[in-house]
């Protein structure tokens, strides 16, 4: 079963939950205020959340269990 689901999941995750530039503002907040410079993201799948913050100038560093999310990430063109 969860093999299906992958199969099926990570081609529309990110439509199904997007990060907003509002919840990418308002997480960059949060680390202003506590002087953090790098992030390490659990379950980074596409990217969604740690492109935006590594393009703000955080070190972003990240884990997933899942291969199809990980090779989705590894994909995306963002410039680094």
């Amino acid at each position: 079963m969860i093999n299906q689901y992958e199969q099926i999941i990570h081609k529309i995750y990110d439509y199904l939950y997007p990060i907003t530039n509002h919840a990418v503002d308002e997480l960059s907040a949060a680390l202003e205020i506590h002087n953090v410079q790098s992030v390490y993201e659990l379950a980074v799948g596409s990217g969604r959340l740690s492109i935006p913050l590594s393009e703000r100038g955080y070190e972003v560093s990240g884990v997933d269990s899942s291969e199809k999310m990980l090779s989705l990430l590894a994909s995306r063109d963002v410039g680094g």
